[in-house]
C-alpha cells in the first residue's frame, strides 16, 4: 500500500492570525485559531494541488515568535544558572554542617535544629560533603 504524501506545516503566529507555511508547495494559508489550521491547511493543498482533501497527511511545527523564543532562552539560561547556584549553595551548607559536627562536637540533629533544617537533610548534607571531598 502507497503512503500518503506527508506535508510539514510550519505555523507562526502573527497578531490576529495563524500563519501556516507549506514549504514543499511554496503555499502559505492563514487560520484565525490553532484549531482552525489543520482543516484549512488540507484545503489549500487540496485546491491547489486538485486533490481529495484526505490524500495526503499533514504535520504541523508550530513556531514560537522570536520575542518568545529570546524571553524562553533567557529563562532556560537563568534556570541553568539557578541550578548551578543550588548546587554550589548545597556544598556549602554540607561544609557549614561538616564543621559544626566536626569543630563544634554538635549532632546531626543539634546541627539541624541550629541550621532550621531537619536531621535528615543534615544526613543528607554531610554525606555530600563526604563525597565531595573525597573527590
Amino acid at each position: 500500500m502507497k503512503q500518503a504524501k506527508l506535508y510539514r506545516l510550519i505555523v507562526e503566529r502573527e497578531p490576529g492570525w495563524w500563519i501556516v507555511r507549506i514549504p514543499e508547495l511554496d503555499l502559505t494559508t492563514q487560520a484565525r485559531r490553532l484549531q482552525d489550521v489543520e482543516r484549512n491547511s488540507r484545503e489549500a493543498i487540496a485546491a491547489l494541488l486538485d486533490v481529495d482533501i484526505a490524500s495526503f497527511d499533514v504535520e504541523e511545527h508550530l513556531q514560537p515568535p522570536p520575542s518568545v523564543v529570546r524571553e524562553l532562552d533567557e529563562a532556560r539560561a537563568l534556570m541553568d544558572r539557578a541550578a548551578v547556584l543550588r548546587e554550589e549553595s548545597a556544598d556549602r551548607i554540607g561544609i557549614a554542617v561538616e564543621k559544626l559536627i566536626k569543630e563544634f562536637g554538635l549532632t546531626m540533629r543539634e546541627a539541624g535544629k541550629l541550621l532550621g533544617l531537619s536531621h535528615q537533610r543534615v544526613a543528607q548534607l554531610v554525606e555530600r560533603a563526604r563525597r565531595a571531598s573525597h573527590v
